[in-house]
């Protein structure tokens, strides 16, 4: 069977559990776009954002491996986010978590079998950072729940994760 999804604003029709991931952009900025590791059916869905400092030479491929054992070795769906990543890009970073999230509570996410009502957000160093961020406050962007409020965030998990900026700023950690 096949069904049709919505790439980029294109419609495209995959077969159901492709073994490849599925890049789809989550909205209209450089940095937004993510790869769905899909299964057969709506399922819960486990959501990664990688590490790398905020750098911008470290992306969403630092999780591919992550992603597709998600994929093959569970029952849930996954979506690995790229984000807004160099100088300054925290609070953009935070927003495309927030704007990724209200992606998967939207149209594309349910033509995709993307349970919105039961995710998983998990983040390495900085993306672990962004994970806790989100689930305690939402993006401040958006505002609290902001536009992801139609996603129900089931657990957040950081692994690694850079949680206290002004004292790892403080130790150098990261090298600047």
């Amino acid at each position: 069977p096949q069904r049709g999804a919505l790439v980029g604003g294109n419609a495209v029709s995959l077969p159901l559990a492709a073994k490849e991931p599925l890049p789809v952009r989550y909205g209209g900025g450089d940095d937004q776009f993510a790869d769905c590791y899909l299964q057969d059916g709506q399922r819960p869905v486990v959501v990664l954002l990688h590490g790398g400092y905020w750098r911008a030479s470290y992306g969403k491929s630092l999780m591919d491996a992550v992603a597709r054992d998600v994929r093959e070795n569970t029952e849930f769906h996954c979506v690995n986010v790229e984000y807004a990543r160099g100088a300054g890009s925290c609070e953009r970073a935070s927003a495309d978590v927030a704007a990724a999230l209200a992606w998967l509570a939207g149209p594309a996410g349910k033509r995709l079998g993307l349970d919105a009502t039961n995710v998983a957000l998990v983040g390495h160093s900085a993306g672990g950072q962004l994970a806790l961020r989100h689930a305690l406050r939402g993006s401040p962007a958006a505002g609290r729940g902001g536009a992801s409020s139609a996603t129900v965030l089931r657990c957040a998990v950081s692994c690694g994760g850079v949680l206290d900026l002004r004292e790892a700023r403080a130790k150098r950690v990261g090298g600047s």
